[in-house]
């Protein structure tokens, strides 16, 4: 954590300087930042947000690979599937969610910040398991949500805000621990229900 929290003074520092020596510019430029960082969000959740809402991550090209396979190797496939891929997954998804609302919120509660990011991924993941549209809505309706209030903010617009946040984001890395272990038991806990409403045909039908 030590060479992030580097890298981030570093990039503060950089900042600073330049618009020292460019102050007529420096409206201009953080006006830029600001509007790069809302685009570079709203991105990652309109990309990723059917992928996180979806119940199997991999899709029908995994179904298909692990019905082309013998039963030892198909067994093989789910293991590494749930034990490494999924959470694999899921923590990349939570990481740079939590990242972005970090510097894109107002709170400056590192535990609270997780706790949102927690609800939010719990929430999606969930509700997957019961209907993928609901989900897919609700992976959109809440960041854009939080999104939408972070901008009413007078104070989001500073820039200066914004990188004094990228200074607690190695925070964020010392205490998703214990959040992010939530979310993973979480997962296993709705394949094992997930897998029992299929083997009684007790599943949502679309």
């Amino acid at each position: 954590m030590t060479e992030v929290s580097e890298l981030i003074s570093n990039l503060v520092g950089m900042h600073e300087q330049f618009i020292g020596q460019f102050p007529e510019f420096g409206v201009f430029i953080d006006l830029m930042l600001l509007i790069l960082l809302v685009f570079l969000y709203s991105l990652f959740v309109w990309k990723l947000h059917r992928f996180i809402a979806t119940k199997n991550f991999l899709g029908e090209y995994f179904d298909k690979l692990v019905h082309s396979q013998n039963e030892f190797t198909t067994k093989l496939i789910y293991l590494v599937e749930y034990l490494i891929i999924s959470p694999f997954l899921i923590f990349f998804w939570f990481l740079i969610f939590s990242i972005f609302i970090t510097l894109l919120t107002d709170i400056t509660e590192t535990q609270t910040l997780l706790i949102i990011a927690t609800i939010t991924v719990a929430i999606i993941r969930m509700t997957s398991y019961y209907n993928e549209d609901i989900s897919q809505e609700i992976s959109k309706i809440l960041p854009f949500t939080l999104l939408a209030i972070s901008i009413t903010n007078p104070e989001f617009f500073s820039i200066e805000r914004v990188l004094s946040r990228l200074e607690t984001i190695p925070l964020i890395f010392n205490e998703m621990l214990f959040y992010l272990l939530f979310i993973i038991i979480l997962e296993a806990v709705l394949r094992f229900f997930g897998f029992l409403f299929s083997l009684f045909g007790l599943e949502e039908s679309d």
